[in-house]
C-alpha cells in the first residue's frame, strides 16, 4: 500500500466535498490523520517543509468546510513511534519519536487540531506499549482496539441525530451551538450518601454483603443452641454457649477459636476450647495429630530419639 500524504488527504476531503461519485448525502463522520509518512517523504529540505506547511493548510480549511456542512471530523494524532525497531538508518533519522513529536506540534499549530470536532490522541494509549510496535509504526489490533474505544465514547455528540436533520430540526447552526454534555451530570448527591451509608454498615458489621448474615441468624441455628438441646453437661460451658452465633460480628470467634486452640495460638476473648466436648476428649494436639498420620506418636518419637541419643553416647 502507498503511504498516504497530506496532499492526497486535501484530495480526498475535496472529493467528499463535492460529493464523489454522483452522492449528495454527506458523510456522518470523517477520520483523518497523518504526519508519519510526510515526514519521510516530504520533510528533507527547506523548500519540502514550506510546501509542506502550505498543504498542512490547506488540510485544515477542507476540514474546516466539511463542519460548515455538519459533517463531524476526527484528527488522528501520529502514534507513538518505536524508534529502535524501524527497520532502516533513514527512517531511524527521519521518523523517529523526537521528529514525530515536532510534526504533531507542528500540525496543532497550524490549525488542524482546532479545525477537526475532535482529536484522538495516539500518544494517550500507545506510549505505554511502545514495545509492541513490531515495525517502529504499527501496533497489534489490540492497541488500536484503545483507541477506537475513546473515539466511541464520544459518538454521543459526535454523531448528530440524522433523523433530526432530516426533517428540518437541526442544520448548521445547531451543530455549531451544541455543547456536549458536562460529565457528572446525572449524579445524585442523596443517593451517593447512601451507598455511602451502605457501605459504612457492611465495612463495621462483618458483613460484605449486608443483612443477609443477620437474616441467616433467624433461621438457622447455632452451635450453641443445638447444644443446649442435649443432656450432656460437658458438651459447652456456659461461657461457650454464648459464643457460637451466626452473628456477623460473632461469628469469627466461633471459627478462629478452635484453630487457635489447635495450633496453640494465643486465645481469643480469653477464651480456651476446642470446639467440642470440654472434658479433654476431643481430638488430639496438633503434634498428637500429624504423628497419627504417620503410625506413630510423640511418645513413641521421644523414646526412639532418647535411646538413639544413648546409644551415640556409648559409642
Amino acid at each position: 500500500a502507498l503511504p498516504i500524504l497530506a496532499v492526497d488527504e486535501i484530495s480526498k476531503l475535496r472529493d467528499l466535498r463535492y460529493g464523489e461519485g454522483g452522492s449528495s448525502a454527506p458523510p456522518d463522520l470523517v477520520v483523518v490523520g497523518g504526519g508519519v509518512w510526510d515526514r519521510l517523504h516530504v520533510w528533507a529540505t527547506d523548500e519540502d517543509h514550506e510546501s509542506h506547511k502550505s498543504n498542512i493548510k490547506k488540510l485544515a480549511s477542507e476540514l474546516v468546510e466539511l463542519r460548515s456542512r455538519s459533517v463531524s471530523t476526527v484528527w488522528f494524532t501520529p502514534t507513538t513511534i518505536n524508534t529502535r525497531a524501524l527497520n532502516n538508518q533513514e527512517k531511524r533519522t527521519q521518523m523517529n519519536e523526537e521528529g514525530m513529536e515536532e510534526m504533531r506540534v507542528l500540525y496543532a499549530e497550524l490549525g488542524v487540531e482546532n479545525a477537526a470536532s475532535f482529536v484522538l490522541d495516539g500518544p494517550t494509549f500507545t506510549m505505554d506499549r511502545v514495545k509492541e510496535s513490531y515495525d517502529g509504526v504499527n501496533y497489534p489490533p489490540d492497541v488500536y482496539d484503545a483507541g477506537a474505544q475513546i473515539l466511541a465514547n464520544a459518538f454521543d455528540w459526535l454523531l448528530l441525530d440524522s433523523v433530526t436533520l432530516a426533517s428540518g430540526g437541526g442544520g448548521e447552526s445547531d451543530s455549531q451551538d451544541f455543547t456536549p454534555p458536562r460529565p457528572g451530570i446525572m449524579s445524585n448527591p442523596f443517593l451517593g450518601m447512601m451507598m455511602l451509608c451502605f457501605a459504612l454498615i457492611g465495612l463495621f458489621f462483618f458483613d460484605g454483603y449486608f443483612g443477609f448474615s443477620y437474616l441467616a441468624s433467624l433461621f438457622v441455628r447455632s452451635a450453641a443452641a443445638a447444644a443446649a438441646t442435649t443432656d450432656d453437661p460437658g458438651y459447652y460451658t456456659g461461657e461457650q454457649h454464648g459464643l457460637f452465633s451466626l452473628m456477623p460480628n460473632e461469628s469469627y470467634e466461633e471459627a478462629f477459636v478452635p484453630l487457635h486452640q489447635k495450633l496453640k495460638l494465643p486465645t481469643i476473648s480469653g477464651l480456651s476450647m476446642m470446639g467440642g466436648r470440654n472434658d479433654g476428649t476431643y481430638g488430639y494436639g496438633m503434634q498428637d495429630e500429624i504423628f497419627s498420620l504417620l503410625g506413630g506418636s510423640v511418645s513413641n518419637v521421644s523414646e526412639k530419639s532418647g535411646s538413639a541419643e544413648e546409644s551415640y553416647r556409648q559409642r
